[in-house]
């Protein structure tokens, strides 16, 4: 029983120590990028214009979801709190940025509110209007969750510098085109 319990403490002594010794490479080399390389511009509201790539949305690029805008009757408009649920009760659109030309949020300042009940969180939305890239440039104004974040990389001469962007913060982001990233997973290979 001894002798058990000396093994099981120098396993569990070996496991510890084993698991300090690794280091994640996503915190060295930055976090894993997408397979699709999305690039494009962003403005913001407050006067910056980058040149970026690797955009995405809360680290997606395809399927994320946005609700439907609600009808007057759904919300208060003086305060803008919702009185349903937008991820029970309206519409869920799941876009793909390879279908996207721009994304602007035209109003910074204003914030749904959904809160099911007093005591409960209250949860914020902000509205973004997408312009798809087909020829026709429909527009459509959606909902997305305020704590969502757009993620990209600023290009410039020293090299890529991740950016975590706040939606209210964004002005204008276009996405000019995108390409995979196959050589990069032979190279890895």
């Amino acid at each position: 029983m001894q002798q058990l319990k000396k093994i099981v403490s120098i396993l569990l002594l070996v496991s510890i120590v084993g698991g300090w010794s690794e280091q994640d490479s996503s915190s060295v080399a930055g976090s894993k990028k997408n397979d699709v390389n999305f690039y494009g511009s962003l403005d913001t509201h407050q006067g910056k214009k980058l040149n970026i790539d690797n955009i995405s949305i809360d680290r997606l690029y395809k399927q994320v979801p946005l609700y439907a805008m609600p009808a007057k009757k759904d919300y208060n408009k003086s305060t803008y709190k919702l009185t349903k649920d937008p991820r029970t009760a309206f519409v869920v659109t799941k876009i793909d940025l390879a279908e996207v030309a721009e994304i602007s949020v035209p109003n910074p300042e204003v914030v749904y509110v959904f809160q099911k009940e007093k005591g409960y969180r209250e949860d914020e939305y902000i509205q973004i209007t997408v312009v798809s890239n087909n020829e026709a440039r429909t527009q459509t104004s959606y909902l997305i969750s305020k704590r969502k974040k757009i993620y990209v990389d600023e290009i410039n001469k020293s090299g890529p510098v991740e950016k975590e962007v706040p939606l209210e913060a964004i002005k204008l982001l276009k996405i000019d085109g995108y390409k995979r990233r196959d050589s990069e997973q032979k190279k890895e290979s």
